[in-house]
């Protein structure tokens, strides 16, 4: 958890007080890449006069302390609900049924804490996965607002889904050739960059059984909220926005990182090696960033290979890794990784790729046993860092400062996101919830 956290609210944005008097409840997924957006959304609409009261479970309300993270502004008060889902240390060991205590277990004591609020909710913020937030929200005629942590891409896959044929998604149904980016078109709107094989991972997935019965909601709040801006995904966006008959709106992104007049310096605790003294020492651009992520974890024969490739590659590298990794930690040096693996991942991977055209994939190299080589990843490290001029390095870098002064002229005052938080707050007097 980033202890600049609380720095958002008097530096980030100008705050213009639209809302002095709107008390928002906010309740997110119980997993750290719901939970950070969640927490960054909450700072931003307390800059603009919101109170937000942000639910979470003891176990997290514990994890967000002891990640010794800045405390939040007045503002934004944290309430708890019991722990009545398996442990955020375990829950890999079973995911479906920490899925499953997800789904049937919060929604009870949620009602119960939003019976004992001393100010009468104005709406509810809820992660797109927390149907039962919906439903709590319609008994009570409270609007409900979803946001979505994932990409708007893949939200529209999910929403789509059931007009994609069943048989075109087993594993042996599509060529190359069927699986092209004209057909997967016509049945989710938006995606020109998407071919049917980019998808077909996402029905062999045990969760998504769960993802669908969320969408279905999705037609039963009132407003939804996109974690990313309009710029990174303008058709996407629109063509949800012609389809829905909420409001949608891009208010992000929500990171810390991306809001301006933000302290610049990183925390370091405990034993961390000062990398950010060590990264101003080198020469720019110079610096690889990897990262392997918060919950899904790589075989330790691909992380050889990986930590094999790197030094092959002669790239100096930060990689980011938990702290399962013990021997990544001898071998690198100063570790904490993001490896896409699952779910929403290989689409992530085709929008960086293909749509923004701002990194390079590592699916191609991928052998037979669904390991990718020390020799073909440090040949790709090199094709990404080099900085003597190559056109394609030089072609995606370009790319990237586009996108990345996008999405800052954005989140500043005017932006699209920015006039998105306005118009969210200010819309919430003419919204009306379903009542059941």
């Amino acid at each position: 958890m980033d202890r600049r956290l609380g720095n958002l609210v008097p530096n980030a944005w100008h705050a213009t007080a639209v809302a002095r008097s709107c008390h928002l409840v906010a309740v997110p997924y119980p997993g750290r890449g719901h939970i950070n957006p969640m927490m960054c959304l909450c700072h931003l609409l307390a800059a603009h006069g919101a109170i937000v009261t942000l639910v979470v479970t003891e176990e997290w309300l514990g994890l967000l302390h002891a990640a010794d993270a800045v405390p939040p502004p007045a503002a934004v008060r944290l309430r708890t609900i019991p722990n009545v889902i398996p442990s955020e240390a375990g829950r890999a060991a079973d995911f479906p049924s920490f899925l499953d205590a997800v789904y049937t277990r919060m929604g009870d004591p949620f009602e119960r804490l939003l019976d004992e609020l001393d100010l009468p909710p104005a709406a509810i913020i809820a992660d797109s996965y927390l149907s039962w937030a919906v439903a709590a929200g319609n008994r009570r005629g409270i609007p409900v607002a979803l946001l979505v942590t994932v990409a708007a891409a893949f939200f529209s896959v999910l929403y789509h889904f059931d007009r994609i044929p069943s048989h075109l998604l087993s594993p042996v149904a599509v060529s190359d050739h069927v699986a092209g980016e004209e057909f997967l078109t016509q049945w989710v709107p938006g995606l020109n960059s998407f071919g049917l094989a980019d998808v077909k991972s996402i029905a062999m997935e045990r969760t998504l059984k769960r993802a669908l019965e969320s969408v279905y909601w999705v037609t039963k709040a009132q407003i939804i909220l996109f974690t990313s801006s309009y710029e990174l995904g303008p058709h996407v966006i629109d063509s949800l926005r012609s389809e829905l008959s909420c409001p949608v709106y891009s208010v992000g992104p929500c990171i810390p990182y991306m809001m301006p007049q933000v302290n610049k310096s990183f925390p370091c605790s405990g034993n961390d090696v000062d990398y950010v003294s060590w990264l101003d020492s080198q020469k720019e651009r110079s610096v690889l960033y990897v990262s392997l992520g918060s919950f899904h974890s790589v075989l330790e024969s691909q992380m050889e290979e990986i930590a094999m490739g790197l030094r092959a590659s002669e790239t100096k590298f930060l990689w980011v890794c938990r702290g399962d990794s013990p021997r990544m930690q001898e071998a690198c040096g100063v570790p904490m990784l993001t490896f896409p693996i699952a779910w929403d991942q290989p689409l992530n991977s085709r929008l960086v790729v293909n749509e923004w055209k701002i990194g390079l994939s590592l699916k191609e190299k991928m052998s037979k046993d669904n390991i990718v080589g020390r020799d073909d990843i440090a040949m790709l490290v090199k094709r990404l860092m080099d900085s003597e001029g190559g056109v394609e390095s030089t072609e995606m870098r370009r790319r990237a400062r586009e996108l990345q002064m996008a999405s800052l002229k954005a989140i500043q005052e005017g932006g699209s996101s920015h006039s998105s938080i306005i118009s969210f707050l200010k819309g919430l007097d003419s919204v009306s919830a379903i009542t059941e």
